[in-house]
């Protein structure tokens, strides 16, 4: 396909079916469309894997702040020949392998008004076959290459203990190889920790075919263990397995029972990570890096890890006939750390997968408009009067929450020009100029007309803000800093009613 002077300087130019639709370049009032076609170079050549012709995709990306980085195809035919002809300047021309991404790394290429410049890209393929134990027969195997370029082979069964994966034209470079069975069991080659090497684990020439074997038909072991706890009969149970680095490598669900079984290619290092919903934990550490290592290698058959695990089960009641609530449930570990939960739905909430330990428990149904009062167990309203939890190793610990209507504040905001907003968003926050309800970031809730209404609120003193963005806001009862700003006290879970300020409207008016 040619792509002329007065093509290319049109509104857009059709690019070959890399997807099949037209791409807009650039607005063509930068250049004039009468320009002599002496302006115009040409770049030919031909594309051949292992010395035959290929047929693909040429991409050339304009690299001169002119052209905007403004990105033309064209196709090699069926014995790989190719010719574009381009408006004067500066390129990245490659074959397209792998959907656009090796263009950026192609090779540069000046072209000049009126002269034929002559590229040829000579590729490579590529035959993997590798063998693997029977324990992963009939899983799926993929294998990726990084490097200067990347690549994805097919994606194939293990049949008979082999896997063969092709690659049909890569371009000539050092490859890392990394290996994928059954989407998730992760294999890096070569690596520090793995082959005990650093260098590259593949090299591809240029014009030459070549092979790689591999063989883990006896480079597996096999971790076994149970998950203790009240869980069982719940919901899944997953056990993960990582690196100490946070690399994955596999995961597995546990049995009713709480029996697990992962099968590794090794030799490597693992971690191992429980997961029941939204939590997780590592097993024996903090974090990925603190958690217990297995220094797995070939033929280990560890068979007595016991995870064990806790579970918190929540009763809310109130207020009045209730059956379906819609809260946040915020659980705050003794050294600090919080998580935050949404469960909509009838209780009990469960939280499973816990460590024994000492926690602090809130719900709240603020972010949903829930009318009642957020609490602490048991029935306090800051983290200071909340009683704690202690939670013992395999236990199911039941906590009650009877609810109650908290209190009301309701107002509206106005521009200082006295115009009402179209909009307006509005956070509340406690004493301390944080969110309320223990997040890390407010709940901002939009309302129409400015007209605003927060429910089920503490007793105590709240502090308003409100903006048409979250990064420029006004406190109440209209200042832009929270040491100006001013509290609205709510006692005995009463209402507050007919709050009103004013947002600032800049120099250049309102937004």
């Amino acid at each position: 396909m040619k792509i002329r002077l007065r093509e290319f300087l049109g509104a857009t130019v059709i690019a070959t079916a890399l997807a099949g639709l037209a791409l807009g370049l650039f607005a063509c009032s930068q250049y004039d469309p009468m320009l002599p076609e002496y302006n115009v170079g040409v770049v030919e050549g031909r594309v051949t894997v292992d010395g035959e012709g290929y047929s693909c995709e040429i991409r050339a990306e304009a690299m001169d702040d002119a052209f905007h980085n403004a990105t033309l195809a064209t196709g090699a035919d069926s014995d790989g020949w190719y010719l574009m002809e381009l408006p004067a300047g500066l390129y990245k021309v490659a074959p397209d392998l792998d959907r656009g991404n090796s263009v950026s790394k192609g090779d540069t290429l000046r072209i000049r008004p009126q002269e034929t410049l002559r590229k040829d890209f000579s590729l490579s393929s590529l035959s993997v076959d590798a063998l693997f134990p029977p324990e992963l027969e009939g899983l799926t195997g993929s294998l990726e290459l990084s490097g200067i370029y990347w690549a994805y082979g097919t994606r194939d069964t293990i049949l008979n203990g082999r896997l063969h994966i092709d690659f049909p034209a890569l371009r000539p470079a050092p490859y890392q190889v990394h290996l994928s069975v059954d989407e998730c069991q992760k294999v890096h080659l070569p690596d520090p920790d793995f082959a005990g090497e650093t260098r590259d684990s593949l090299r591809v020439d240029p014009g030459a075919p070549a092979f790689l074997d591999l063989d883990f038909s006896a480079s597996t072991a096999t971790l076994k263990g149970r998950v203790s706890g009240p869980w069982q009969g719940g919901a899944d149970f997953v056990i993960k397995a990582y690196r100490p680095d946070s690399t994955f490598i596999y995961s597995g669900k546990c049995s009713e029972t709480g029996d697990f079984q992962l099968t590794f290619l090794v030799p490597q290092p693992i971690v191992l990570q429980t997961e029941q919903g939204s939590i997780s934990r590592w097993y024996g550490g903090a974090s990925c890096a603190a958690a217990t290592h297995f220094a797995m290698e070939p033929g280990d058959r560890i068979t007595d890890v016991t995870l064990s695990t806790s579970s918190l089960s929540l009763n809310l009641r109130g207020p009045g006939e209730r059956l379906f609530y819609d809260s946040i449930v915020i659980l705050r570990r003794e050294s600090g750390i919080k998580e935050s939960f949404h469960f909509c739905g009838t209780p009990p909430y469960v939280l499973g997968n816990l460590g024994a330990g000492r926690y602090f428990v809130q719900i709240n149904g603020f972010r949903s408009r829930e009318p009642w009062a957020a609490q602490w167990y048991s029935a306090a309203e800051s983290l200071a009067a909340a009683t704690p939890i202690d939670l013992a190793s395999d236990e199911l610990r039941i906590l009650d929450f009877p609810l109650e209507t908290g209190g009301t504040i309701s107002g509206q905001v106005f521009y200082s020009d006295g115009l009402v907003l179209r909009e307006v968003r509005c956070a509340i926050f406690d004493s301390d100029g944080l969110p309320m309800y223990g997040g890390d970031n407010p709940d901002w809730i939009s309302f129409d007309d400015g007209i605003f209404s927060f429910v089920g609120l503490p007793d105590g003193d709240v502090y308003l803000a409100a903006g048409i963005s979250n990064s420029n806001v006004t406190w109440y009862p209209g200042t832009r800093e929270f040491a100006d700003a001013q509290p609205v006290t709510i006692h005995g879970h009463g209402s507050v009613q007919d709050i009103t300020w004013n947002l600032k409207v800049g120099e250049k008016g309102r937004p």
